[in-house]
């Protein structure tokens, strides 16, 4: 996990549009139909999750399923509007009807993505444990990123929904690599298709599912400050190794404001014995009117079974010009307590230095940074290490990056290892990202009117357009 400022600064390509999307020939009145699938599942309640809480609130849309485990959703007014744009949540109940094994007695949900981000086209959503794993952890991400939304949020920015389709591709892989499926085989209904390896293989995930549900309930009322927690259990190979068994793991993940916290254990096979911590991470954040400042600790256990342990510090000033820092080093440990007990004295550290300029709209204009692979050769020791000296920081500490130029056309190195810039600019309509770094490259992307994009890439006088950024490089 990387820090949500770190990783906002780090992003290939900056686009901050606010009113792309798609289409806004939403009709006025519409409906959703899909399927609750273990077996056909009567009895559950399904409903559009407008609000990403994962719970049905007071003015959601919702229904119960039918005897074939049918839910039909009708949608009227910014409902309507919300139709592709927000996930669909079954909640099935204790005393709901599976059709393989008859009353449900352990409750649990299913989930469905939003309908903009996934490639099928059938008429009815089957919403299975396949789609909820796939959905429930992209979710997660979210909420982790600092990009928790609601369907109306979504609907108007179009680099949010760019975030969201390319994070669903990622886990619909994940998810398929893990389990030797196709993604189509995600969405599918196994039932009606008769893939009775796929319908018993989802059968072995509903045990975890209803795991899910049981904890979160239970953390909710530990953490009930928390703005966001949840439980998830999943079979997985933790090392994906191809001769690895496939073990259940147990993830929790509590979020707060300006703070989270996730951890993964190994399970028993029966669900009910924690095992060996496999990671741990936290973020803190704290800002005021005149800095930002994160630190990130990452905990993941090796093949030798040591710790691997990473630490991200960020510290930015408040200001429409800005310079900011970000610290990292890495160790490794045989006890999780171990980590960080040494601060960032026991390695080296890697140290990163940023400018950013805001223009009168307060938009992002310029930004740019330098990576020194050791501290030493910038020589900002006293920037390394501010988590005990919150209260005392200004912003003033850093004024002494005030050596490196702002300008988006300037290429000195200052003696960094490696440097990328960076420009937002509006054209007649069209959001233009450029980005140019210490290897010559040049990669431009534009966003278009009608929320398509085009990207370029190469040296400066001679970029051509490519597919994807990917190509570039």
């Amino acid at each position: 996990m990387y820090p949500r400022l770190f990783t906002s600064l780090l992003a290939t390509t900056v686009l901050f549009a606010c009113g792309g999307g798609g289409d806004d020939s939403t009709p006025s009145n519409t409906q959703l139909s899909g399927l609750a699938i273990d077996g056909y599942i009567s009895g559950a309640t399904a409903f559009l999750d407008i609000n990403f809480n994962g719970r049905l609130d007071a003015g959601e849309p919702s229904a119960l399923t039918n005897e074939n485990g049918q839910y039909d959703l009708a949608l009227t007014g910014s409902d309507a509007d919300c139709a592709d744009y927000a996930p669909i949540i079954i909640d099935v109940p204790v005393g709901a009807i599976d059709s393989d094994y008859g009353e449900v007695e352990e409750a649990y949900q299913l989930s469905y993505p939003p309908a903009f981000a996934i490639l099928s086209e059938d008429d009815l959503k089957a919403t299975t444990p396949l789609t909820s794993i796939v959905w429930n952890s992209v979710e997660a991400e979210l909420v982790e990123m600092g990009e928790a939304t609601t369907c109306a949020e979504l609907k108007a920015n179009y680099s949010l929904q760019e975030d969201i389709t390319k994070r669903l591709e990622e886990q619909e892989w994940r998810v398929a690599r893990r389990y030797n499926i196709t993604v189509e085989e995600l969405y599918s209904d196994y039932i009606a298709e008769a893939n009775a390896e796929l319908h018993a293989f989802a059968q072995e995930l509903v045990p975890g599912l209803q795991k899910s549900y049981e904890d979160t309930a239970d953390l909710y009322q530990s953490y009930p400050d928390a703005f966001y927690v949840y439980v998830e259990y999943y079979l997985g190979k933790w090392f994906d190794d191809e001769n690895e068994a496939q073990a259940w793991y147990r993830e929790e993940f509590v979020a707060y404001d300006n703070s989270n916290v996730r951890m993964v254990n190994a399970m028993s096979p029966d669900l009910e014995d924690l095992g060996q911590m496999m990671s741990y991470s936290s973020m803190e954040m704290h800002s005021n009117e005149q800095i930002e400042y994160e630190i990130v600790h990452d905990v993941s256990r090796q093949r030798d079974n040591m710790l691997l342990c990473n630490t991200h510090e960020f510290y930015e000033q408040n200001r429409p010009t800005r310079y900011a820092v970000v610290n990292q080093y890495q160790d490794t440990q045989a006890e999780q307590l171990d980590c960080f007990t040494g601060g960032f004295e026991q390695a080296l550290v890697n140290q990163t230095a940023h400018t950013k300029v805001f223009d009168s709209n307060g938009d992002l204009a310029t930004y740019s940074y330098h990576v020194y692979n050791n501290y030493e050769t910038l020589g900002l020791s006293s920037l390394i290490g501010l988590y005990g000296n919150i209260d005392q920081l200004d912003g003033s500490e850093l004024d002494v990056l005030n050596f490196i130029s702002t300008d988006f056309e300037n290429t000195d190195n200052y003696e960094a290892d490696s440097w990328i810039r960076h420009k937002n600019s509006f054209n007649q309509g069209e959001q233009v990202a450029t980005q140019h770094d210490s290897d010559g490259l040049w990669i431009e992307t534009t966003l278009h009117e009608n929320g398509t994009y085009s990207i370029s890439c190469g040296p400066q006088q001679a970029m051509q357009v490519v597919e994807s950024v990917e190509l570039c490089y």
